[in-house]
This record gives structure tokens, C-alpha cells and sequence, in this order.
């Protein structure tokens, strides 16, 4: 018989070791919309020669887990955890921004098999390397966590003292409700936005030793944050900005009910990138019955310091809401 996706559940667990599963973990439950965990095996084949003309064997040189968790946008505890994950730092009074600190999580997959026995596996040393939110026109806010992580271990029964905390189902937040739009600090009032994404890119290293399967260790490279939008052409503004190369920022509102502007009433996520120079903006007429739009691309950078390296805003900040 097969199994259905349906019953497949995901969690995961924050490391205070990297690789090492916390004495009774204390799992959060993920809502996803799908799934991509898995071992990513090297192989080779053997360069054994005989009269036969056939390969001898094929060998397991190596491997790493790698794979996506992908989402809707919600206000979430489990997602809130994750994404101090990727950007490498903890939450501060609902503020979070990059930081120096490699977050590394348990995952474990629980898939029941019907008529068999139910099978756990667990995915040690996962760090975030990537994270991307898409939002478009008349659609749920989509995004990914992509991992990288040691090699799986399977089992048939849940590990001693786990838990497993439920998710709070808060409403799914979505295009329409993606108010405060800003461009360099002025409301965009006057703009069509009908694409919005961007992707933080850790760059992790996984570092292969002898004697070792999968990574001993992860490390942090730096991070990169590009983001893309397309804007309805009614100004040359933003090509401008791209021409004469001017630095300006983007930041939006992600709201989870249509009672926008009541912080008592809903939840939502507030963006930042305060640093930003454009890299692409090609406004073309791509063909009949279309909209002339500003196809924009921009890289995130480093704020000016405000002290030491630590006090920087960063290239990327989050705040949470309520308060």
C-alpha cells in the first residue's frame, strides 16, 4: 500500500550542539506546504578493469542532506524559529536582524506506512542556508527555508521525552493584505507592485572530513540578499535610482487579517532592507496586450555602522507585531 503525503508530519528541534539532538527535544510541528528533506548521496563508480566489460561496484564516496521546506506566510512560532535561523541571530523585544551566530536544527520526518510500522527520520545538523518570500497578486505569501545537514538517521519509534508543540493556525497572510509599501523611506501610494520576492542567501559551507559521512561542520560564508519587484511604468524613477546608481531602501508590512492598521487586531511582520542599490531595471514592451512595467532587481547591503560592527541595523531587519 502507499502512503499518503497527507499523513506526513515535519518538526524540528533547535541544537545546542551542532549535529546533536537535544536530551528530550522539545519539537515544533512545521506547516508546509511541501517538503524536499532529504540525503543527497555522492557516488562513483569503480575504476576496476576486467575481460567483461562491466562496472564491479558502485561506492558511496560521500553525501549531505540538502531539500526545502516550503510555506505559506503565517504568524507562527515554529516560523519565527526558523527564521532566526537564516538569519543567524535571536529575537531582541521583536526585533530581529542578520547576526554572526549558526543556528543549527533536528528535523525529523514521521511517515506512517499503513499496515507497517510507522518510520521517524531524522535529519541532524540542519543549518538554513537560504530563505525566500514571494508575493504575488491574489495569492498567499509563499516562501522556503532550504537546508543543509548531516547524514539521516531512520528509526521506528519516537525519541525518549519528545514533544511536540502544535502550530497556532493563525490565518494565512496574503497579497492584498501586504500594506506600507516604501521605497527610500516614502509610502509607494502612487505604485502598482505586482510582484515582490526576495532571497537571503547564507552561503554555508559544509566541511567533509576523513572518517566522517555528511559534514562535520557547517560554516557561515556571507550573506546576500537580493530582491526583485515589478512596478506598473508611469515615472522613470526607478530607473533612474539604477542609473545614477543612488542608494535607497524597501520595507512592507505583511499583515494576517484585512483589519490592516489595528495592531490590537491582527498580526503581522514588518521587512526592512534600509540599504539597497538597484542592479537591473529593464522596461521593455514585451509584447501585445501587456503592461509596460519596471522589472526591478536590487542587492540589500551593509548599513553604515553606528558603532561597533555589532550595533549595525543589518541588511536585513524583521519586526514582529503585536508587541
Amino acid at each position: 500500500m502507499s502512503t499518503s503525503t497527507d499523513l506526513v508530519q515535519v518538526s524540528f528541534v533547535p541544537e545546542v550542539i551542532y549535529g546533536t539532538t537535544p536530551t528530550n527535544p522539545q519539537f515544533e510541528l512545521v506547516r508546509m506546504t511541501g517538503e524536499g528533506i532529504a540525503f543527497a548521496p555522492t557516488t562513483t563508480k569503480s575504476n576496476e578493469i576486467n575481460p567483461y566489460r562491466q562496472v564491479t561496484d558502485s561506492i558511496l564516496t560521500g553525501g549531505q542532506v540538502t531539500g526545502d521546506i516550503n510555506f505559506e506566510l503565517a504568524y507562527e512560532s515554529w516560523f519565527e524559529t526558523l527564521l532566526a535561523g537564516a538569519l543567524c541571530n535571536d529575537w531582541s523585544s521583536d526585533f530581529l536582524k542578520i547576526g554572526l551566530e549558526l543556528k543549527s536544527f533536528t528535523i525529523e520526518k514521521k511517515i506512517p506506512v499503513p499496515g507497517g510500522i510507522t518510520q521517524y527520520h531524522r535529519f541532524t545538523g540542519c543549518v538554513v542556508s537560504q530563505l525566500s518570500i514571494d508575493i504575488k497578486p491574489g495569492s498567499p505569501i509563499t516562501g522556503k527555508f532550504t537546508f543543509l545537514g548531516k547524514a539521516p538517521v531512520i528509526d521506528t519509534a519516537p525519541l525518549a521525552g519528545a514533544s511536540y508543540g502544535q502550530p497556532a493556525l493563525n490565518p494565512v497572510m496574503t497579497a492584498p493584505r501586504v500594506v506600507g509599501i516604501e521605497l527610500g523611506g516614502i509610502p509607494a501610494v502612487g505604485k502598482c507592485f505586482n510582484a515582490l520576492s526576495f532571497t537571503l542567501n547564507n552561503n554555508d559551507r559544509a566541511i567533509e572530513c576523513i572518517g566522517t559521512l555528511g559534514p562535520r561542520e557547517t560554516v557561515l560564508g556571507r550573506a546576500e540578499i537580493q530582491t526583485q519587484f515589478s512596478v506598473l511604468f508611469n515615472d522613470s524613477d526607478l530607473l533612474e535610482l539604477l542609473i545614477n546608481q543612488t542608494e535607497t531602501s524597501l520595507s512592507f508590512e505583511t499583515d494576517d487579517t484585512s483589519d490592516v492598521g489595528s495592531p490590537s487586531g491582527h498580526n503581522y511582520y514588518v521587512w526592512t532592507l534600509p540599504r539597497v542599490k538597484l542592479t537591473a531595471n529593464p522596461i521593455v514592451a514585451g509584447g501585445t496586450n501587456q503592461d509596460v512595467v519596471n522589472n526591478v532587481t536590487a542587492e540589500a547591503l551593509m548599513p553604515a555602522l553606528t558603532g561597533s560592527p555589532l550595533d549595525t541595523l543589518g541588511s536585513l531587519t524583521v519586526s514582529r507585531y503585536p508587541r
